[in-house]
């Protein structure tokens, strides 16, 4: 049986001792949104200990740096995240952008602690807070981060009201 679009991607990082918190349109999904997404967003630490081991899983899935018009071979190393911030990539697996920076004043421990651990494809994965992907949504302030606001606000209210 063929794998799901971002099935392989999501395996293959959360096989490891690596820590990420997987935000944007999937995160919004498993929290009960309808969006659907092109990519897997992942948020993640910038110490070289969670860099070394991100950069192996990431190489391991034969990285493209996506461009606006195509993609062309990359492979990526420890000084390249600490150098950069956000980087937007493909494979065979699917397109997966990375991101150090999602936000002035959100930072990834936070982020990481506030995560719901939700299973994913036999593997247990942190996913951003409602509350969190708000604050991510209205930073990038761009017109499709900020139409999801007021599902965002839906969401929360469902799930205060689940808690009752």
């Amino acid at each position: 049986m063929n794998k799901g679009p971002f099935e392989t991607i999501i395996e293959t990082l959360a096989a490891t001792e690596a820590r990420f918190v997987i935000i944007g349109g999937i995160a919004l999904r498993l929290h009960g949104s309808s969006y659907v997404t092109q990519d897997v967003d992942i948020f993640y630490p910038r110490s070289p200990e969670d860099l070394e081991i991100l950069v192996q899983a990431v190489n391991s899935l034969n990285p493209s740096l996506r461009l606006p018009d195509g993609s062309i071979p990359y492979r990526l190393d420890v000084q390249a995240l600490l150098n950069g911030a956000n980087f937007t990539l493909t494979s065979e697996s699917g397109d997966l952008d990375l991101l150090a920076y999602v936000g002035d004043g959100i930072d990834f421990d936070g982020v990481f602690e506030r995560a719901s651990v939700f299973e994913l494809y036999g593997h247990h994965v942190r996913v951003a807070s409602l509350t969190d992907l708000l604050d991510m949504k209205k930073a990038a302030g761009r017109p499709k981060d900020l139409a999801h606001l007021a599902e965002i606000h839906a969401l929360q209210s469902l799930a205060e009201e689940a808690k009752e």
